[in-house]
């Protein structure tokens, strides 16, 4: 696996690389490997991809730690460009579904969706995952220049955000205790 990697990293094949690494192993490959793949050119994509892609949680990496990776490391203009076009010039407004209290909640994280009932999806899945209590959907008007980048690959409609500090997302809906099982 080590040459067939080697081989797509020399052809720019990020993507081809990560599929080869198990969904736990991506994100920390890309960290692993910032200053090379950033020398190639090649971070951006590559952690767009790890993050996007993932299909568990992400929820054990520190907020602090995701918002050096994604706000002081990435390029914005490179994550931008390695994503899908913006749907509009903005402000959009985004929706986050979470669950639990206090640093489990994770109100301002970095995925945001521009549907409700994708993030209503995601506060009933944390909750029933994870035996979370309290989930709910949060609402933010974000500002083109937060936006980090764009995906709908997935059909999530996907906003990587770096809200600013001090920002108040607001509760757009509570889930009842019947809707908690995705």
């Amino acid at each position: 696996m080590e040459k067939l990697a080697q081989e797509r990293l020399d052809r720019g094949d990020i993507e081809g690389v990560l599929c080869l690494l198990g969904d736990g192993a991506r994100l920390d490959f890309v960290c692993d490997n910032a200053p090379m793949l950033k020398e190639r050119g090649l971070f951006e994509r590559a952690l767009l991809d790890a993050w996007t892609g993932a299909r568990t949680n992400i929820r054990n990496w520190h907020p602090s730690f995701t918002r050096s990776i994604f706000g002081k490391i990435a390029d914005r203009e490179r994550l931008l460009a390695a994503g899908q076009p913006l749907p509009g010039e903005g402000p959009f407004t985004l929706y986050r579904g979470v669950a639990g209290h206090g640093a489990s909640r994770r109100v301002n994280g970095i995925s945001w969706s521009s549907s409700v009932e994708r993030a209503e999806w995601f506060a009933a899945w944390y909750a029933d995952r994870f035996h979370l209590p309290n989930p709910c959907i949060y609402r933010s008007v974000v500002e083109k220049k937060h936006v980090l980048a764009y995906t709908n690959e997935r059909q999530e409609q996907e906003f990587l955000v770096l809200l600013p500090r001090g920002h108040k997302a607001e509760i757009f809906k509570r889930l009842a205790k019947d809707k908690v099982a995705p």
